[in-house]
């Protein structure tokens, strides 16, 4: 059991999801994909 459990978190890290893969970039760098209208309004600024 450990030796597969092994092999499939190999084969993960070799392998990312797809959707990691695929996601755009401001994503992966940790921002999020609000609308400035509605960044605005959650930081308090009209």
């Amino acid at each position: 059991m450990t030796a597969d459990r092994t092999t499939v978190i190999a084969q993960t890290a070799e392998h990312p999801p797809k959707a990691l893969v695929d996601a755009p970039a401001p994503l992966l760098a940790g921002e999020d994909e609000r609308e400035p209208e509605e960044s605005h309004i959650l930081r308090g600024i009209d």
